[in-house]
């Protein structure tokens, strides 16, 4: 009994590839092998049916994620090779391998937690970014005992992570030879940077910097939110982020001049950006610095539309709240991050766009739709007895949203939330698995 209760699959992710067409990912332990397996499937639905496909193990896949128009997926590999894994970063468009790089001497290990980890498309779908850890410097007659010299690491669930580095894979098919470059993002500051994302326009970018103590300590960061961090922008050279410059030889150095838009008193992560009748938004997750670890979040946003103006950052789009009344919000509790698709479109066009996610509310984690116009938080899972436990995955950017819930006593299930126009939400199990019987 116990072998087939634990082998009831856990969803890690889901995402939109279509309209009515899903792709999801869960994780299942393997008792013959003691290993815990991540395995992919699709699922198909319509009004009245739900179809799924056979599970495929990943294998060597580390993380993966969509393009904004969903035809490609791009995958972080490491394969197994004796005592040093081979990596490879790959670029699949509708089934077909689009592009591929051997990163192995490149870099050292991707990073795929939720603190620093990076994996995004330019807008135009011609480069990706992600984070991996960087090789050790080489010693110079100037200064031959670099690679010695102690360089702090990011702590608990994060050892042996140092030194990560930001990289743009860049990649053009046509008629000719296929091209394909890897560069690496060189920044003027102290700050170790990830969770980089690109602009609207794909010319800059924004991420978390992670800043040392002034005694060049690096505070552990996981689950840790009130640690020394900030948003920055990093502003490359011109047209050093388009597709030509990246191609060329010389590219494989990207100089950006970085530029921190919170204040110090705030510990900042999880950039996010959405852009809505001509008006491009920035939005982010802070903590007061120094203070409890795990506190309540805020979320602030910035009209980053025509330039960055950090005094332009003034109360939070939702606050702390020191006393909720009985049965009402208490505060933001989220993950380390929004979703990649956290925004949703429920009514004209010319209305302003929600954020969705999932926070801890009393005993269980609930999902919220929060206005971007004045932070009025709503609360979608209300308790009715059941006690779910809510996990937001991702939108389609319009009126539906992916999510899995569980209670103490019932296994994952994925649901399909779907928005009418007057902005309430009817929830659909799309997947329920079932408990052996005794």
């Amino acid at each position: 009994m116990y072998e087939a209760l634990t082998q009831i699959p856990t969803f890690a992710s889901a995402h939109f590839v279509a309209s009515n067409a899903l792709h999801v990912t869960f994780t299942v332990p393997d008792h013959v092998r003691n290993v815990k397996k991540t395995a992919s499937q699709s699922i198909v639905f319509t009004d009245s049916d739900v179809t799924l496909s056979t599970p495929q193990d990943v294998g060597d896949e580390l993380s993966f994620v969509y393009s904004p128009s969903r035809k490609r997926r791009a995958v972080l590999r490491e394969v197994k090779n004796g005592v040093k894994p081979k990596r490879f970063v790959e670029i699949w468009n509708k089934g077909t391998l689009e592009a591929s790089i051997e990163v192995t001497e490149e870099h050292g290990a991707f990073y795929t937690d939720e603190f620093v980890a990076s994996l995004t498309f330019s807008p135009s779908e011609t480069s990706l970014l992600y984070v991996a850890e960087g090789n050790p410097p080489t010693p110079t007659d100037e200064d031959p005992y670099i690679k010695f010299r102690y360089t702090p690491q990011f702590g608990e669930g994060l050892s042996g992570k140092r030194r990560p580095t930001i990289f743009v894979f860049a990649w053009k098919n046509g008629s000719g030879e296929p091209q394909k470059a890897l560069s690496s993002i060189s920044i003027d500051s102290k700050a170790l940077f990830g969770q980089v994302i690109f602009s609207p326009k794909g010319d800059s970018l924004y991420a978390t910097g992670y800043e040392y103590t002034s005694d060049h300590r690096l505070l552990g960061i996981k689950y840790c939110f009130n640690r020394p961090s900030g948003i920055w922008e990093l502003t490359p050279e011109p047209s050093s982020l388009s597709l030509d410059s990246l191609l060329k030889e010389e590219s494989n150095v990207i100089k950006c001049t970085g530029k921190k838009l919170t204040p110090s008193y705030l510990s900042c992560r999880s950039p996010r950006i959405f852009t809505h009748n001509e008006k491009t938004t920035l939005l982010w997750f802070s903590h007061p610095s120094g203070g409890p670890h795990a506190a309540t979040s805020l979320l602030y946003s910035l009209d980053i539309t025509s330039g960055t103006d950090p005094k332009k950052i003034t109360s939070p789009l939702v606050d702390s709240v020191s006393k909720p009344d009985q049965g009402a919000f208490p505060g933001l509790y989220p993950d380390p991050n929004l979703s990649a698709s956290s925004t949703l479109q429920l009514d004209s066009s010319s209305s302003s766009p929600y954020v969705i996610t999932h926070s801890i509310w009393g005993s269980r984690t609930t999902v919220l739709l929060i206005s971007t116009v004045d932070g009025t938080v709503k609360n979608l899972t209300p308790e009715d007895g059941n006690l779910y436990s809510w996990k937001v995955f991702n939108t389609d950017g319009h009126k539906r949203v992916l999510c899995s819930r569980s209670t103490p006593i019932s296994p994952n299930e994925l649901v399909l939330g779907e928005f009418d126009d007057k902005g309430e939400v009817s929830w659909r199990v799309l997947y329920n698995p079932a408990i052996p019987s005794q």
